[in-house]
């Protein structure tokens, strides 16, 4: 009998196969909803292993945004003070005496009034500087179908995310992304040399799909840690016959820092990690940008070398291309993988299409 156990597992982890992680992070981690100052529309289609007989292909689509009020700053008015200009009752005294009287009074007033005014305009820019790096909120969706034959997987989930700010530059964020996802096997097709009675050919199962994530950020450096599938199930691990396996919890990383060489060059260097069943996966990642155009590479260990490209058509739509080269024992019947993203930035009243991580 054939198990198909890496088959279930593969489109079991929550984690949307991508190469292209550096175009939407929001796809492994729930963290970067509302990240960038405009709403975000991505759908993006990958098939691995070209050559092999059924081999894995997915599909997406996904979208988040920004959640903050665009309101205007409220100022609240200076109090009046005392006219400098009043007089000192004369009583008798000598005109010097009285002139050099109201002269200090007069100054007295003054001094009061500038120190007013200074405590005063400190106070608007300090509120200012608070109501400019309030927190905020971020929202997201996404629906991925998945076919790693004679496996499938079609989930759709929502998110949510808070923003904070822990310095004027630095940025803290949490996230949470909670939805369903529908798993099934389909042996119809596939044929035994020794077939067994009591077989049941297929079935499918709807289980809750929960993942988690934090994310540091400034304009150039970033940090995230995610975790998927949260809420481990039991799976399919030999036709259909169900047993002690559960699909367990997966585990993300990535760190990268932009290096700005002009105004229009810059490359950011990253590092991807991923956990799950045991085994620890890294990706080197460098992106280089120039203006409207971009370049990358993926070495991802034992597994392929990537390369991408990218161009932004306009300042709403891009668009980007990977190239899975194959280095594990596949390359001998596979010529390697593709994957397609189409992108749509949808640029808010006072905010900007440009992103802020890459």
């Amino acid at each position: 009998m054939l198990s198909f156990t890496s088959f279930s597992q593969g489109v079991n982890q929550g984690v949307v196969q991508s190469t292209q992680y550096p175009v939407n992070m929001y796809l492994i981690n729930s963290a970067y909803a509302g990240c960038e100052e405009y709403t975000s529309l991505q759908t993006g289609f990958k098939k691995n292993w070209v050559g092999l007989e059924n081999s894995p292909q997915t599909f997406y689509l996904s979208g988040h945004t920004r959640l903050q009020k665009e309101k205007k700053f409220e100022q609240k008015p200076m109090e009046s003070l005392p006219d400098p200009g009043y007089t000192v009752p004369l009583r008798g005294r000598s005109a010097n005496a009285y002139l050099q009287q109201q002269s200090q009074m007069d100054d007295s007033v003054k001094k009061a009034r500038k120190k007013y005014e200074e405590d005063y305009k400190k106070e608007i820019e300090e509120q200012k500087e608070k109501f400019k790096y309030r927190p905020y909120h971020g929202i997201g969706a996404n629906v991925i179908s998945e076919q790693t034959s004679p496996t499938s997987r079609l989930g759709a989930s929502l998110t949510y995310a808070f923003h904070m700010y822990l310095t004027k530059t630095l940025r803290w964020s949490l996230g949470v992304s909670g939805g369903i996802s529908q798993t099934a096997y389909n042996l119809n097709d596939v044929h035994f040399a020794q077939p067994e009675n009591n077989l049941s050919l297929s079935d499918s199962k709807i289980n809750p799909d929960i993942s988690a994530g934090t994310f540091l950020y400034t304009n150039k450096f970033h940090f995230g840690f995610s975790a998927f599938s949260l809420i481990p199930y039991e799976s399919f691990t030999r036709f259909g016959n169900k047993g002690t396996n559960q699909v367990k919890t997966t585990f993300m990383g990535n760190l990268g820092y932009k290096i700005s060489l002009s105004q229009d060059f810059y490359i950011t260097p990253s590092l991807w990690g991923r956990y799950s069943y045991g085994i620890f996966g890294v990706d080197f990642n460098v992106r280089a940008n120039y203006k409207n155009v971009w370049g990358g590479i993926t070495y991802r260990r034992i597994d392929a070398l990537a390369f991408m490209v990218g161009i932004n058509l306009n300042k709403s739509i891009d668009l980007s291309y990977a190239y899975d080269y194959t280095l594990s024992p596949l390359k001998a019947t596979s010529t390697g993988g593709h994957e397609l993203i189409l992108g749509y930035r949808l640029k808010k009243k006072k905010g900007s299409t440009q992103s802020l991580v890459f």
